[in-house]
């Protein structure tokens, strides 16, 4: 019932019952885990404590799906597997600024076409075998080639955005890559591309073991073996996945002897597990848990922006929302204040568009869609469409960190709609299948969502509205034209200009509804140190220290 009630009404309404109703929320959250019997999580476990004290747990909201990176699609299996692998580039802490990595320093040919890499010296897996030129060779094939002996046919979901699709004249990238000498790698595009240095530093282009490989098979998805400066200890699935400090790393050690990252799938159980001490690390907080952990002495609440977005989906093949008219007067039924303040806490902003702040291309005097029912009724009339509507709005109940209330966002978009006559019917389904109805476009209006892989506006605009075989079913030419041209441009303030004037185009007939952009929240307790909040969601913990102070 309460879920219901906060779901109807409008922001300025709602403003006016706090401090009171978050609280009130926080506290039936909370209550809830602790009069269930059976909550996961309920007693300490001390069976399950890491062997030394200078180490922490992360509570993850999900057990990890993959261990072999290039098959990874989950931020869970990402988040783990970034202590243990590398790249040849990476990403520096809290930013998606590139550093050197296994390689030391490139160069890049003047016309964009040629990527040289030369790698650092003496570096070895955790297995004992050489990272060299061939071994980086190996790791790429393995996603580019289907007759490679390492290649895993339809598990490899990153290979075509990291090193481009070779069947498509628009999307192909790599053409060949080959080692010049054990410590020198040479890429060779089919186009300038400027964010391929972003591609290699994401997890998926980590460079595997290719001794590991081959000896392991099909096994080598059950286990990690890196460059990291954690390699992995022990594996129990839905349980914990526990990495120690490598004694060979070839840079700056981590400072922990142990990481231990714990399934805790129950938002309440996590907020309690780190409330308690049982954990040290949680994400995943739902957004009226917040007042509560502000107020635990022994507890840090960390909040920085993220490059994610919230969005509504709509098919642009599929009548009405073939219309533009249709589309448009979607976008002025929402509430996104609401949305934004009072359903998620404050906890996200007001997208006005699809790049997120923070990222090259946002602009931030796009005016948005204001919340306008009045206009987006008369939308419909112009569309053909005076009465509205029926249609189908495929949902799932998973948290996300752009939808971190489940249904209640599916439930609340669905209110606004019937308002202007927009009768939607709620198609609720598992996660898995959701993401597999959505990238075949078997839907007609969907809640969805996107996270940045590498910072890069090429990986936001283009990915979701101007690829060829986008899932919005979209077609824009002229705006397409541009993001590819901005892709190969050097000058930084020109590919800015680029994707803004491109994003413009798209907004005239938008293909979904942007709705908000969230911010990465997570909590730790006091005595940890040095950790740093990625803007990808996927953060390095080399740096992090423990005091144990309470």
């Amino acid at each position: 019932m309460l879920s219901n009630w906060i779901s109807t009404g409008s922001a300025q309404h709602y403003r006016s019952l706090e401090p009171n109703f978050r609280l009130l929320m926080a506290a039936l959250l909370v209550a809830g885990c602790f009069l269930v019997a059976g909550c996961e999580g309920g007693r300490r476990d001390r069976s399950t404590e890491p062997a030394t004290r200078n180490s922490i747990v992360f509570a993850l909201g999900n057990d990890i799906s993959n261990m072999d990176p290039a098959q990874m699609s989950d931020i869970e299996s990402a988040q783990v597997a970034a202590q243990v692998y590398e790249g040849l580039a990476r990403f520096k802490h809290g930013s998606v600024e590139v550093e050197p990595c296994l390689a030391e320093k490139w160069e890049v040919s003047d016309d964009g076409l040629e990527w040289t890499f030369h790698l650092r010296p003496d570096i070895r897996f955790h297995d004992g075998s050489p990272c060299n030129a061939d071994a980086v060779v190996y790791s790429v094939m393995r996603q580019i080639d289907e007759n490679h002996e390492a290649h895993v046919s339809g598990r490899m979901r990153y290979a075509n955005l990291l090193f481009g699709d070779s069947s498509s004249t628009e999307t192909a990238l790599v053409t060949s890559v080959e080692a010049v000498d054990p410590a020198t790698v040479r890429f060779k595009l089919a186009r300038p591309y400027m964010p391929f240095l972003q591609n290699l530093a994401m997890t998926q282009a980590s460079i595997i073991s290719p001794t590991a490989a081959r000896t392991l098979g099909d096994d080598l998805n059950t286990t990690m073996v890196g460059t990291g400066p954690y390699r992995l200890r022990e594996y129990r699935r839905d349980q914990r996945i526990a990495v120690v400090r490598s004694s060979n790393y070839w840079g700056e050690a981590g400072k922990l002897d142990e990481i231990q990252f714990r399934v805790l799938r129950d938002p309440n159980t996590r907020l309690n597990s780190v409330r308690r001490g049982d954990s040290d690390v949680i994400g995943g907080i739902e957004p009226y848990s917040l007042e509560l952990l502000e107020e635990d002495k022994n507890v840090k609440v960390l909040s920085e922006p993220s490059m994610n977005l919230g969005y509504i989906a709509l098919n642009c093949d599929r009548p009405p929302l073939d219309n533009p008219k249709v589309r448009l007067a979607i976008n002025y039924a929402i509430d996104r204040e609401f949305i934004a303040e009072v359903l998620f806490n404050r906890t996200s902003v007001i997208a006005t568009g699809i790049i997120p702040p923070g990222m090259l291309g946002y602009d931030p005097n796009r005016p948005g869609y204001p919340y306008d029912p009045e206009r987006a009724r008369k939308l419909l009339a112009e569309a053909g469409y005076p009465g509205g509507f029926e249609v189908v709005f495929s949902t799932h109940n998973r948290a996300r960190i752009y939808s971190p209330v489940g249904i209640r966002l599916s439930e609340r978009i669905q209110q606004d709609l019937a308002l202007v006559g927009i009768r939607a019917k709620l198609d609720q389904m598992e996660f898995p299948t959701f993401l597999e109805r959505q990238k075949s476009r078997e839907y007609t209006m969907s809640n969805s969502g996107w996270i940045s892989d590498n910072g890069d506006p090429d990986n936001f605009l283009f990915e979701l509205v101007g690829r060829e075989d986008n899932s919005l079913n979209y077609e824009n030419p002229e705006a397409t034209r541009l993001m590819r041209q901005a892709a190969a441009e050097k000058d930084v303030a020109r590919r800015e200009q680029m994707y803004q004037e491109a994003e413009a185009m798209v907004a005239q007939s938008p293909p979904m509804v942007p709705l908000n952009h969230a911010k990465q929240i997570m909590a730790i307790r006091k005595g940890i140190d040095g950790f740093i909040m990625h803007p990808t969601g996927v953060n390095r913990l080399d740096t992090v220290t423990v005091s144990h102070e309470n």
